[in-house]
């Protein structure tokens, strides 16, 4: 029978044991933050012998290892950590690369796909030195395709690109007036449209069109030198965005406003606006213009 003393100074002596091991694991930490390999790995060796199911300090002694070219150390260190439920993308990339530089490329083009998945990013297969092998393996183009895809999904996913219509450097028409230049170009690798629009008179504005993962949506965010702004929502149907919304002018007075950026058979792009001051009820004209592309419009 164990006296009530005895099980005091047991319950004492544990929690003096896992003090002393979370020091140990803070400083390990610390250590690798200062690039101190060797030091870490001591400390993080102690930390997992005393805390066994910690699994990010498994993934912690997997980088001082690797970066000590304790590789195979290193590799067994990443996988305990993901088998006791490491699932960060720094447990996963460390695996892979880990799997690398021992040349088990099979092991690493299945890690590095999960890397992937969970955000990281095409340039780091790119450019990562240690990964300078994979880059010489024959898997390697499809996994910076599926990189790519993933991690930058505007370049790739055709709901990203249905408004590339309006991409250009155009001089806009009413009639045979010319009103004004706007330049439409794509940003974030796609995942915005910048738009410049600058008036025969001089004044300017610029807006944001991007399509809200949320909502399925497209947005336009505008905002003129004067002060007046624009939100819009809406969608691109038939081939045309319909955009709807309201235009805010600089007194905060609100008209609802809709939108039609519809492309022609001949490579110019119609730009109409309504606009309603009575709810929607009635609805007025109140731009249509003509786009055509810079390099084909008539000389001034």
């Amino acid at each position: 029978m164990i006296r009530p003393a005895a099980c005091l100074l047991l319950a004492f002596s544990l929690i003096l044991g896992t003090a002393a091991a979370q020091d140990d694991l803070a400083r390990a930490n610390e250590l690798l933050n200062q690039q101190d390999w060797s030091g870490a790995a001591v400390l993080l060796e102690k930390f997992v012998a005393a805390q066994p199911d910690q699994a990010d300090a498994w993934t912690s002694l997997g980088l001082a290892l690797r970066q000590l070219g304790r590789l195979e150390e290193a590799l067994s260190a990443y996988e305990q950590g993901v088998r006791k439920g490491d699932s960060t993308l720094r447990a996963r990339i460390g695996l892979a690369m880990t799997q690398t530089r021992l040349g088990r490329m099979e092991d690493a083009v299945v890690s590095f796909r999960q890397a992937i998945d969970q955000g990281m990013t095409a340039t780091f297969l790119q450019t990562n030195p240690e990964l300078a092998a994979l880059r010489e393996d024959s898997r390697y183009p499809e996994l910076l395709a599926h990189a790519e895809r993933i991690s930058r999904p505007c370049e790739h996913d055709p709901k990203f690109r249905a408004f590339d219509f309006w991409v250009g450097t155009w001089e806009v028409f009413a009639g045979a007036n010319r009103i004004g230049t706007n330049v439409i170009e794509r940003d974030l690798h796609g995942c915005v449209l910048i738009e410049r629009w600058t008036s025969a008179a001089g004044s300017r504005g610029i807006s944001l069109n991007f399509l809200d993962p949320a909502t399925g949506k497209w947005r336009q965010q505008w905002v003129a030198d004067n002060g007046s702004v624009v939100w819009y929502e809406g969608e691109v149907r038939d081939g045309a965005m319909h955009y709807a919304g309201e235009q805010i002018n600089p007194k905060g007075q609100k008209t609802l406003a809709r939108v039609l950026l519809q492309p022609q058979p001949d490579g110019t792009v119609r730009h109409r606006i309504e606009n309603s001051t009575d709810g929607g009820k009635t609805w007025t004209n109140t731009f249509d213009a003509i786009y055509r592309p810079a390099s084909q419009s008539p000389p001034r």
